[in-house]
């Protein structure tokens, strides 16, 4: 009898330190996997090379200075928000010389795989990103790469915007932007 008390109380205190371990390493390793889940999702080298490719074509064809002045039609004009809606179920409305530039744009995002695309400023209050309609993926990608600054090197502050996109694969990228050409 009293070889099964014993027992019986080594495995007790056994599962208890073995529940304690596990607890304690749950959370770094419930970590380490979500932080892999958002590495795979967000800015991935694939995306931003995708999001070069598109910031060149606006850059050759568009020009930042038609979007920013709100030249280019549809509803991709620049709002208080500092969020442009630049391609999201055809919206936009490319004014230019050559009719074929918005056909060719958006057969560049389709290619591409880009289900939706944004012009958005370098640093976006998180009030404003709440106040927009987007999911709530896109929310918390545009969380999770606002903090960066906008200052040269000098302290002045410099305009700058950045490309942001979600895929269709459900990943999210982004490019930086500038103002002038």
């Amino acid at each position: 009898m009293n070889k099964k008390g014993f027992v019986l109380a080594e495995t007790l205190v056994m599962s208890a330190v073995i529940v304690v371990l596990l607890s304690v390493c749950y959370y770094p390793f419930s970590s380490i996997v979500n932080n892999n889940k958002t590495y795979r999702k967000y800015d991935n080298i694939e995306d931003i090379y995708k999001l070069n490719n598109v910031r060149m074509f606006i850059y050759k064809y568009i020009g930042m200075k038609n979007i920013l002045e709100g030249n280019i039609g549809g509803s991709a004009t620049i709002d208080n928000t500092g969020i442009i809606p630049f391609y999201s179920s055809n919206n936009i409305d490319i004014q230019n010389d050559d009719k074929n530039i918005k056909e060719k744009y958006i057969e560049l995002l389709d290619v591409l795989g880009i289900e939706s695309l944004y012009i958005t400023k370098y640093n976006l209050s998180s009030d404003k990103i709440d106040n927009k309609t987007f999911s709530y993926e896109m929310k918390e990608y545009l969380k999770y790469i606002n903090n960066a600054k906008t200052v040269n090197s000098s302290g002045e502050e410099v305009n700058m915007y950045r490309l942001v996109a979600k895929f269709k694969d459900d990943t999210y990228g982004n490019i930086k932007m500038w103002s002038e050409e």
